[in-house]
């Protein structure tokens, strides 16, 4: 009798074990879930991360004949236009994007990295996205996306800074920086690529 009794509660615990197992894997997946929508939305800040080392300036001189040795680099300068400040609706607010410097370097024979760095200032009551989506450079008339990965969101009434990368010819002697999310306001700012003297 109590051989039957131990085998029949030795059965109704592993036909429950499965049942545990399963209620603890949702119970899990419910909370990473949740951890991952507060993360996109701005409610759990995310984890730091060290700026980039600075690269100085810098584009191969082609002007000089080639004699045989590596080209030497000479610092590229890019004249910012006036007004680097630009103010975009953002739901009942604004986000604010300041550029704060544009430079060229060297990238290839063919090609070379025009970078600007850029502040991104939410002045609204919920998070903001600060990414690559938002900009656009025209060459030619012709839209070209960024290389640079930024992805970040700047909760409200903050402001971040960050990096956008393009790669474009080494002929390039002017472009149009667009700056806006596809289909919201927008608006375009022209730089003069200016060789070094």
């Amino acid at each position: 009798m109590s051989r039957d009794n131990d085998q029949n509660t030795s059965a109704k615990w592993w036909q429950t074990l499965p049942g545990v197992l399963t209620a603890i894997t949702a119970t899990i997946t419910a909370v990473a879930g949740l951890i991952a929508v507060l993360h996109q939305t701005g409610w759990l800040p995310s984890p730091t991360q060290a700026p980039a080392a600075s690269i100085t300036a810098a584009a191969p001189d082609t002007a000089r004949p080639n004699t045989g040795t590596a080209p030497s680099t000479q610092p590229v300068s890019i004249e910012l236009p006036a007004g680097m400040q630009v103010k975009l609706p953002n739901g009942e607010g604004h986000f604010v994007y300041t550029i704060l410097q544009a430079r060229l370097e060297a990238y290839n024979s063919e090609n070379r990295s025009l970078k600007f760095t850029i502040r991104g200032f939410n002045d609204y009551t919920y998070p903001a996205n600060f990414w690559d989506r938002s900009f656009r450079l025209l060459i030619d008339g012709s839209p070209l996306a960024p290389v640079s990965n930024l992805n970040e969101v700047v909760d409200a009434q903050s402001a971040k800074e960050g990096e956008i990368a393009f790669t474009i010819p080494v002929d390039t002697q002017q472009v149009i920086l667009k700056i806006g999310d596809p289909g919201q306001a927008s608006t375009q700012i022209p730089f003069q690529l200016s060789e070094p003297k």
